[in-house]
This record gives C-alpha cells, sequence and structure tokens, in this order.
C-alpha cells in the first residue's frame, strides 16, 4: 500500500482499517497499519537487556587476557543518571599490554523480529580511546551466527570525543519476520595491535521495540497523509 490522500475543504476525516478497505464485508480484519512517530499508541517491546539480574541466555567469549564483566558505573559514567533504578552494566576493558591484544564477544539468544522494529541501546566510551586503540561494533546474524552484519560501529560517532553515554538506534525493518542473534564485538579495529591502553565499554538498557498499532488517525483539512509499507524496510 502506497498512495497519498488529499483532505477535501472543511471536512474532517478519521483514517480507519474499515474505511481504508483494510475490513472485508464481514468485518474481519484483512490488513492492520500503524503510525510511526505519530505519538499515539506505545511501542512494543519485543525483547529487552539491562544485565541487572546478569546476562542469562547470552554466549560472552572473552578474550585471552581479559573478558566480559557486570560492573556498576560510578563517578562520571553512572548509568543512574539515565535509569536511576539501574543496578550494573556489561563491561568490558582490554589489557594495556600489547602482547594481551585479543577479541571478546558477546551474542544474544535468539530474537524473533516483528514489521517495522528498532533496536535501542546505550554505550558508554570515550571516543579518543576507541579511535586510537580500538573499537566496539554491534553486528546481525539471520543465520544462527554463521555470518555476521555490522549494524553499528563506535567509531562512526565523531561528535563528542569524550567519555559519555552514546544512545544508539539501528532500523530492523529489514529483518521483519527473521530470527536474529545480536553481537557486541570489542577490539576488531585496524590499529588494534599499537602499545597502550586499550579503552573500556559499559553496554545497557537493550531494547527491540515494534511500532505501536493504532487503528484510527485523526487530521485536519489541507493535510498531506502518506501511507506507506514499512514493514519490509
Amino acid at each position: 500500500l502506497n498512495s497519498i490522500h488529499k483532505l477535501p475543504a472543511n471536512q474532517p476525516i478519521t483514517f480507519s482499517t474499515a474505511n481504508l478497505g483494510l475490513q472485508d464485508e464481514s468485518g474481519d480484519l484483512k490488513a492492520a497499519f500503524t503510525c510511526l512517530n505519530a505519538g499515539e499508541g506505545e511501542p512494543t517491546v519485543i525483547w529487552s537487556e539491562n544485565f541487572d539480574d546478569g546476562a542469562e541466555g547470552w554466549t560472552l567469549t572473552d578474550a585471552e587476557t581479559f573478558g566480559w564483566q557486570m560492573k556498576t558505573s560510578s563517578a562520571g559514567k553512572a548509568f543512574t543518571e539515565i535509569d536511576p533504578t539501574d543496578k550494573q552494566s556489561l563491561f568490558i576493558e582490554g589489557d594495556y599490554k600489547v602482547w594481551n591484544r585479543g577479541i571478546a564477544q558477546a551474542v544474544t539468544p535468539s530474537i524473533d523480529i516483528p514489521q517495522n522494529a528498532s533496536l535501542t541501546a546505550y554505550v558508554g566510551y570515550s571516543y579518543n580511546l576507541s579511535e586510537s586503540y580500538c573499537s566496539l561494533t554491534i553486528q546481525i546474524s539471520t543465520d544462527g551466527g554463521a555470518s555476521w552484519e555490522t549494524l553499528w560501529n563506535c567509531l562512526d560517532e565523531k561528535e563528542v570525543k569524550t567519555w559519555y553515554w552514546h544512545k544508539v538506534n539501528v532500523n530492523l525493518t529489514a529483518y521483519a519476520g527473521k530470527t536474529v542473534k545480536l553481537m557486541f564485538e570489542y577490539g576488531n579495529t585496524a590499529n588494534y595491535d599499537n602499545k597502550g591502553y586499550m579503552g573500556d565499554y559499559y553496554i545497557d538498557a537493550l531494547q527491540i521495540v515494534g511500532a505501536g498499532e493504532v487503528t484510527n488517525v485523526d487530521v485536519t483539512t489541507g493535510e498531506i497523509v502518506q501511507f506507506a509499507d514499512a514493514s519490509k524496510g
């Protein structure tokens, strides 16, 4: 469904599943629509993880000399400034010794992705350290982990170089109807073998949400309303 509707003058209209032809003669729903960023319809949380109870169901693969930890951030890194109820975050910090380099991976359980889904996460780090020493990426797999595609790379966020909690937003509509795994990978960068401190990363408040369903849309005279199929990206 892709169309543009121009409202007639001086005539209020409510779009609904009925008057858009999305119901059959018996009133059964043949199709539905959602409104992205419409301010109505609460997003449906499909999957979430805040690590307050650990990382149950995750596969955590450590490097030889360092690895993943559960750690409470504090001082200028406190995640409680974003979520006052937070207890701990997933944390990793590489060894400063060049001969102790390694790559570590944290992989989620399998997650079924609905239509119009998106991923949000908070990752705390300093871009100064990341650019010179290491990186963290978020990757996705649709074949159980046999192959991976990068969704986000910390090196791409260059606006603020000092340490802070970056809010990550990733559109997942291309994966609608698929079962996926997500992976956080630490240390995979061309500069990884240089000398010096390797940097640290905190990860928290992961969510995959689907758009909230809206069955009616009220609009005003003169507005142009565009309908588009966003279920496949």
